[in-house]
C-alpha cells in the first residue's frame, strides 16, 4: 500500500514539474509564459532595468553553475539524464528502506 502511494506521489510531482514551469525551451528557444505583470525585455542591461522598474529590493549572488538552459543541448540531457537517474535510485532505497531488507527472519522457538 505504502509503496502504490509512493510511485503515485513521485508520478504525480514528476508530471507537475513542467506544467508549473515559467520558462520552457522549445526547439531550443526559451519561452516565457503570458503574465500580465510587465516585465523587462530580455537583453538590456541592469542600468536599464534599474532605471524603469527601480532598484531591487534585495540582491542574490550569482550562482556558479550555469543555468540548465544556457547548456548546449547534449550537456543539457546528460545533466537531465543524470538528475533521473539520481531520482530513480531514491526511489529505490526509499521502498526498500521502508519494506525492509527483504531477509527472511527464522522462527523462535517455541517455549
Amino acid at each position: 500500500m505504502q509503496t502504490r502511494i509512493l510511485v503515485a506521489l513521485l508520478c504525480g510531482c514528476a508530471t507537475t514539474a513542467g506544467a508549473l514551469a515559467e520558462t520552457i525551451v522549445v526547439d531550443d528557444q526559451v519561452q516565457v509564459r503570458q503574465s500580465p505583470v510587465e516585465r523587462p525585455k530580455r537583453g538590456i542591461t541592469m542600468a536599464q532595468v534599474e532605471a524603469r522598474f527601480g532598484a531591487p529590493v534585495t540582491r542574490t549572488r550569482r550562482s556558479v553553475l550555469p543555468e540548465l538552459s544556457s547548456l548546449p543541448k547534449q550537456q543539457r540531457l546528460i545533466v537531465l539524464s543524470l538528475g533521473g537517474a539520481l531520482l530513480a535510485w531514491l526511489a529505490v532505497w526509499a521502498i526498500r528502506r521502508w519494506r525492509g531488507n527483504g531477509a527472511i527472519q527464522p522462527a523462535k522457538p517455541a517455549n
